[in-house]
């Protein structure tokens, strides 16, 4: 801009009213002896001032030419500063959706830790409690021989009762007195209420016996059917968070 007011200066200087009136004194001493000058001083001054306006007119253009690489080099820098921006926001983005599956693999990870050690833990409880099971049944089974040596004692107790039953009938058929007779019975009587008390209660015990075995077990095994469903209910819970 500071350029093109010293050249229109420049050319305001050089077309000025005391260059006409140079060409005027010319045009006056006479055409015949001044046209040959008069000529050249039109043509340099027509040379000059087209130099000027071609010289103007390149300064314009180098102008304009300047003006729009420097309005493209804002806008380029502009564009670079948008770029820059978006690729710190998303680098930024990225930088948190890596903490966060950072941090979900952890705790993913911490979950099936956890799942691990309670499956462990569950597997030697219910080893234990298998153990446990075997061992009454191993006593239920002990206890099942125990009945059954008492079975057989208690047979030969009866066939023994039997017998002696045998010969107090044998003995009642000869007496013939009344009180041996009476005395008879008595024996008899309480023989027989000795038979029905001990076969009583040799089944009571064996019975009380199985039923406290049978009723420890089903519990036991109530337990860890309850435990079972329990952790069952656990897994699937867990298999469908995982799928949401």
């Amino acid at each position: 801009m500071f350029f093109t007011l010293r050249f229109t200066e420049k050319l305001i200087g050089m077309i000025s009213p005391a260059s006409f009136q140079g060409y005027n004194r010319l045009s006056a001493q006479g055409k015949n002896s001044s046209e040959a000058l008069l000529s050249i001083q039109l043509l340099d001054f027509k040379t000059t001032f087209l130099e000027a306006v071609e010289e103007l007119r390149m300064k314009r253009d180098s102008e304009n030419l300047y003006e729009k690489q420097i309005s493209r080099h804002v806008a380029e820098k502009q564009d670079l500063v948008w770029q820059k921006e978006a690729v710190q926001h998303e680098k930024e983005a990225l930088k948190k959706q890596h903490a966060e599956a950072i941090t979900t693999l952890k705790t993913q990870f911490q979950a099936k830790m956890i799942a691990m050690e309670e499956e462990k833990i569950s597997k030697y409880t219910l080893q234990k409690k298998l153990s446990e099971m075997e061992h009454k049944l191993q006593l239920y089974n002990s206890s099942k021989e125990d009945y059954q040596k008492r079975l057989n004692e208690f047979e030969k107790c009866h066939a023994v009762i039997m017998n002696q039953f045998e010969l107090i009938k044998v003995a009642h058929g000869k007496l013939e007195k009344n009180d041996i007779i009476q005395e008879l019975r008595k024996v008899t009587s309480d023989v027989i209420k000795s038979k029905v008390t001990c076969q009583y209660k040799v089944e009571e015990d064996l019975s009380l016996k199985a039923k406290e075995l049978e009723l420890q077990i089903l519990q036991q095994k109530n337990s860890v059917e309850v435990d079972l469903n329990g952790k069952i209910t656990k897994e699937i819970a867990r298999l469908k968070e995982e799928k949401q």
